[in-house]
Parts: structure tokens; sequence; C-alpha cells
């Protein structure tokens, strides 16, 4: 297994820190981009363990000097679901990039990523450059409005009450949250309070919906079978 060779040191130029995968890790990282990367990525069922900075490969530029270049992560994916192609579990080595920045530098920049796709290729993974466009998604603004549902006072709903709403879901099978709501209650004041209960459940992992459509009283709910 991979470990971190490039400690990451704090920058005027961007947003560093740590994010708190899963709660039980802290994964570093250099810009808001790569922080978004991220929460995505801890959203993916398949996403087993992320490695920052974890491996410094050589390379050399178009006047064939010699440089050290270290992607920015590797992630870790578990074969669990049925039917998965090789993209879908195999490790995947990352770089993140404004596309900004890919289309300004992308000649200084492809031999880097040239090295990163030979020792993926070499080593059985996967090589992908990430941009805004497959991180800033209809799914991570989905992800940051579930967020604030995961904690207090929403941990602390009536189990009773939860409880009453997955049987209900249970009972429909997959339905609307218009029609599961409505099929508990007739006061928008009781409907309201239901609907942060089902954004509170899908925070939690607990429902399951398409979160790369966005949320609204027809999103389709059920229950996750694979939490």
């Amino acid at each position: 297994m991979y470990q971190q060779v490039r400690k990451i040191k704090p920058t005027r130029r961007s947003i560093s820190g740590v994010y708190p995968f899963r709660g039980e890790v802290s994964i570093p990282f250099e810009s808001s981009l790569e922080r978004d990367f991220i929460i995505l990525q801890e959203a993916n069922p398949r996403v087993s363990r992320i490695v920052a900075q974890p491996v410094e490969l050589s390379y050399r530029n178009s006047q064939n000097r010699a440089y050290r270049y270290t992607p920015d992560f590797l992630v870790y994916r578990d074969n669990c679901f049925p039917h998965d192609s090789d993209h879908q579990w195999k490790p995947m080595l990352v770089e993140v990039k404004p596309l900004e920045e890919l289309r300004k530098s992308f000649s200084k920049l492809k031999p880097k990523f040239q090295s990163a796709f030979a020792f993926a290729r070499s080593e059985g993974f996967l090589f992908h450059v990430f941009d805004e466009r497959r991180i800033r998604t209809t799914k991570l603004e989905n992800l940051n409005f579930l967020n604030r549902y995961k904690r207090f006072p929403f941990d602390q709903y009536d189990t009773e009450e939860l409880e009453l709403l997955l049987s209900r879901v249970e009972v429909l099978g997959q339905c609307t949250i218009d029609n599961l709501v409505t099929s508990l209650y007739k006061s928008d004041k009781m409907k309201l309070q239901t609907l942060a209960q089902v954004w509170h459940l899908i925070s939690v992992s607990t429902l399951a919906c398409d979160l790369s459509l966005p949320l609204n009283w027809q999103t389709e709910v059920w229950i996750n079978e694979y939490e």
C-alpha cells in the first residue's frame, strides 16, 4: 500500500488543509478543488482509501531536463458491486488541476501526465486528470447541501419517526419524496419536518437517491441496500 511521500505545506496562493475522510483519517489537500474532489470520492461507496501525494515520479521535459513529479492522489476502490467493470474498481492515480491551467500549460504538463500514465499502467492502476468540470458538479452541490443535515440537531431526530419513515419507503418501494411525505402527513408543517428527516437519512446513506440530479420534491428515494 502506498503512503504519502511529500508533505503539503501551507501556501498563500490557494486554500490548503486537511479533510476528515469519513471521520476516520485526515487527508491533506492543497486547494479547494482538491478538497472538493475528496468530498466526491467520500460519497462513492466503492472508494475505500485515499492517499495524498502517493508517489514521486521522474520525467524529462521537452529540453530533456530531468524533473520530479508527485501526483495528487491515489484512490483505492473495492470491487464490491456486481458487474463492476475494471475502470470502476481499479486503483486510480489522480491529478487535480483547474481547467484554465490545463489549457494554458498543457505542453508543460504533458510530460508529467505521460510519466503518471506509464507508472499507473505498470502498477495496474488507472490515471485520470480531474478539473472543475468533473468535480464541481450537481452531485457536489447536493453533497454540500446534505452535509448540514448530518449533524445536530438533525441527528437527534425521534427514532420512532425515522423508523416510520423508513417503513413507509419499504412499503412504497422507490418513490418520490412528495409521494412519501404526502402518504404520511397532511399538514404543511409536518411535511416540511419530514422533508428535513428525508434529507438527514440521505445524508447518512440510510436512504439513497440519484445525486447527479437536482434535489427537490420529485427526487426518487429508496432504501440503501449497500449501507
